[in-house]
């Protein structure tokens, strides 16, 4: 039962949920919406890889001895992520996952003896939460870590509240009938009382409902 209600477990349920059409969502309503990520503004960094992206989540595990032998426990986890933008032939919209739940597949892992050129990073990483690479003798802790990241043109799958405003940076008029007209943007943040979610789960990513 408490995978089931794990952040991780939401944020894929979540993002299963019906995708629709950045047009057909109305101004106000919880909504799930997928596709390819497109920037806005700046992007940030993963802070393992160096990547740059929209969206990260690195954890990091200890192999430490148990009454039962040895197993990996998770020690740190963290995840950044930056507004983005989303575009269909519907509409526009910006997605704000400043502080989503993110469910990120693995693609980058980095374990003891395997770090390469990026000790430095590693390093860093871990003093700023409080932790070392390194125990009280001075040898290497057995841990691993698992980077994820969105990167711009992946897909993903965003749950969150929609809110319509005028885009301060529309996309010129191609033609009669448009949204580009109306200059409007669809802008998704989190819920009251709930974390927007995110996940490149890919039975997540579904082709959104088509306007009738």
């Amino acid at each position: 039962h408490q995978a089931f209600f794990s952040s991780k477990a939401r944020a894929r349920r979540a993002a299963r949920s019906k995708p629709w059409a950045i047009g057909r969502v109305s101004d106000g309503a919880v909504a799930t919406i997928a596709g390819r990520v497109a920037v806005h503004g700046e992007t940030i960094e993963a802070p393992l890889s160096g990547r740059a992206c929209v969206c990260w989540s690195v954890s990091v595990e200890e192999l430490l001895a148990t009454p039962h032998g040895e197993s990996w426990r998770e020690i740190l986890g963290q995840s950044e992520g930056t507004g983005f933008l989303r575009e269909d032939g519907t509409g526009r919209a910006l997605v704000r996952a400043e502080d989503a739940e993110v469910v990120l597949s693995e693609d980058h892992r980095f374990e003891k003896g395997c770090y390469g050129d990026r000790c430095e990073e590693i390093d860093l990483f871990l003093a700023e939460h409080g932790q070392r690479r390194r125990g009280v003798l001075g040898l290497d802790r057995s841990l691993r870590f698992v980077e994820s990241a969105v990167e711009p043109g992946e897909e993903v799958a965003v749950r969150g509240l929609g809110r319509w405003e005028i885009d301060p940076d529309p996309v010129p008029v191609t033609a009669a009938g448009s949204y580009r007209q109306a200059a409007r943007r669809l802008v998704v943040t989190a819920p009251a009382g709930e974390p927007l979610q995110l996940s490149d789960d890919p039975l997540a990513i579904r082709s959104p409902s088509k306007v009738e």
